[in-house]
């Protein structure tokens, strides 16, 4: 190693297999008197298969974290649906399975706004309802205003409900979204950047970097004397 030589495939397995004996030898000698050979040896070589497969696991958490990633826009890009729909309180409409009805409209107040904050009830298959509060705001200072969509988050979707323009005094413009597997383009970076750090605690990395910064050719500055 110190003199980064490379022999051949059957003298390096040699050298690893004379070491290997006398690593055997060293913790065949640690093993208590009432202890099992067979067990100790063998929960010696597991322990050290699962080191190494959690080193090669870590390894790889980059790289499934651009599968994930790339699931992740797939999916969305391919398989999300929008709906734009008048409603009034009561109505109800339908969307990837899922139905949104429109319960009640009121006025309310912020902090330094006022909003209208519809109330939705969303619910799926016959399965337990749950509520969606999209609002539409108005700043006092800078009298702008705002759409603050609703969003419900899950593993394998996210839903969006948006409350749009007011038609008349009973109707309203509402926009629906489901999107597929919004989580998964979160998680295939946080995975990425996990993988990153790892790396960048792997000593081996580090000394590569600086192999190679060590062994680039000089270059001499603009100007310098040949």
């Amino acid at each position: 190693v110190a003199a980064a030589a490379r022999p051949p495939l059957w003298v390096a397995a040699l050298i690893v297999g004379v070491f290997a004996v006398f690593h055997g030898h060293a913790h065949g000698t640690e093993l208590p008197e009432a202890a099992n050979p067979l067990a100790y040896s063998l929960g010696f070589v597991i322990a050290t298969g699962l080191l190494h497969g959690a080193g090669i696991g870590l390894s790889l958490l980059a790289h499934a974290g651009v599968a994930v990633l790339v699931v992740g826009i797939t999916m969305v890009k391919g398989y999300e649906q929008q709906l734009d729909v008048r409603m009034r309180v009561g109505d109800h409409a339908e969307l990837a399975g899922w139905r949104f009805t429109l319960d009640d409209i009121a006025e309310v107040q912020g902090p330094n706004y006022a909003a209208l904050r519809a109330r939705f009830s969303v619910q799926r298959d016959g399965g337990a309802p749950f509520v969606l509060e999209p609002e539409k705001r108005l700043y006092r200072v800078q009298q702008m205003p705002m759409t603050e969509a609703a969003i419900d988050s899950g593993l394998t979707r996210d839903l969006y409900v948006a409350l749009g323009e007011a038609l008349d005094g009973q109707t309203w413009t509402v926009r629906l979204h489901v999107k597929p597997f919004v989580g998964w383009l979160w998680g295939g970076a946080a995975l990425m950047a996990l993988g990153g750090l790892l790396a960048l605690g792997d000593r081996r990395y580090r000394l590569r970097g600086a192999t190679a910064v060590s062994g680039a050719p000089a270059r001499l500055a603009p100007g310098a004397a040949a």
